[in-house]
């Protein structure tokens, strides 16, 4: 499936079809009231701000997964909110159609347990982050049940003065993208060495991200097939 407004409708169109199910009952299926609640879902208009709402998916999965033949999968629900979402619980570690395999902290046991790793400057004011914990740090009350939440050494001044180098992120793999917010972006599924870009979140589409750093000021645009995986920053711990 591409990410066009028309793939997404056609897709959840022929989603429905597959379980067999009239408008009528899909709405109902979905917890609407009725058919005219849920008919915008299949019009491409819907889609013009980029990829499907998750809370729209989280309805749709419930309602059409194991139906049809053959039968319909998460995988297939998920896949019209784009790559950067994922249908299992945070617990299972799997974003979209990608592993998430930073390693976790230990939750049980204390609170010094959030992992804390490295990161360089790579290419291009890009960040090479090494997911090999450099030690373990005290986990925010806002990441006490995110098994895959995590932390990172700041480096570089792209974002200063929000970030300064030598200050920690706290990261919540599990959170959908918003406006205005930090974001970490992975080419690929985060392990061993990753590049990544950190920078705060404007806007997106379902081509693209609008993105903005502070040092020098500037507002781009990253490729969304080049940098599929967005993972949300909720916090930071200021440097000592």
């Amino acid at each position: 499936m591409d990410a066009s407004p028309e793939s997404i409708a056609e897709t959840v169109a022929a989603l429905r079809q597959r379980a067999g199910l009239s408008m009528d009952k899909m709405a109902k299926a979905m917890g609407y009231k009725s058919a005219s609640s849920y008919q915008r879902y299949e019009e491409p208009a819907t889609y013009e701000g980029g990829y499907a709402n998750p809370k729209f998916v989280r309805r749709l999965e419930s309602a059409l997964v194991g139906k049809g033949d053959p039968p319909i999968t998460r995988e297939e629900a998920w896949e019209i909110a784009g790559p950067e979402f994922g249908p299992l619980p945070a617990m299972e570690g799997t974003r979209g159609t990608a592993t998430a395999t930073v390693s976790p902290g230990v939750i049980a046991g204390g609170r010094r347990n959030l992992p804390l790793y490295a990161a360089a400057m790579g290419g291009d004011g890009h960040v090479i982050i090494t997911f090999d914990p450099i030690e373990y740090i005290e986990r925010p009350a806002e990441l006490e049940n995110v098994a895959d939440g995590y932390s990172v050494y700041v480096v570089g001044e792209s974002m200063f003065p929000a970030y300064k180098p030598g200050e920690t992120a706290y990261v919540n793999p599990r959170l959908p993208p918003i406006r205005e917010s930090d974001v970490v972006l992975f080419h690929v599924p985060p392990a061993n060495a990753a590049e990544c870009m950190i920078k705060q979140l404007n806007n997106w589409n379902h081509r693209d991200w609008t993105l903005q750093q502070f040092n020098p000021p500037l507002e781009f645009t990253a490729s969304r097939t080049e940098w599929p995986i967005c993972h949300r920053v909720i916090g930071k711990l200021n440097r000592k």
